[in-house]
């Protein structure tokens, strides 16, 4: 059984809060608010790491989960790249 992280629960509730304010269109926020929720981090990986670490590693994953759904919509790589900047710039913790 994998069970996540505590603050897993925490580090989404921040975020999709953060992409629910920003000026993103609602198809794209939709995007990355899938991608945030199916995000896993489990105990046994990330027990003994640094939140510095677990933040990185999540926003990360969320990044690359949002930027290959958008990559199959078509999306310019550019247009993927800003769009993702919204993930990449918000401090969550």
């Amino acid at each position: 059984m994998n069970i996540n992280i505590g603050e897993l629960k925490v580090l989404q509730y921040r975020l999709a809060a953060k992409v629910k304010c920003s000026g993103l269109i609602r198809e794209y926020k939709d995007i990355i608010l899938n991608a945030i929720a199916e995000v896993t981090m489990p105990l046994a990986v990330y027990a003994n790491k640094s939140k510095d670490i677990i933040k990185a590693e999540f926003i990360g994953k969320v990044a690359g989960k949002a930027g290959s759904e958008l990559k199959k919509l078509g999306l310019h790589p550019v247009k993927i790249e800003k769009i993702l900047e919204v993930i990449k710039n918000q401090d969550i913790l």
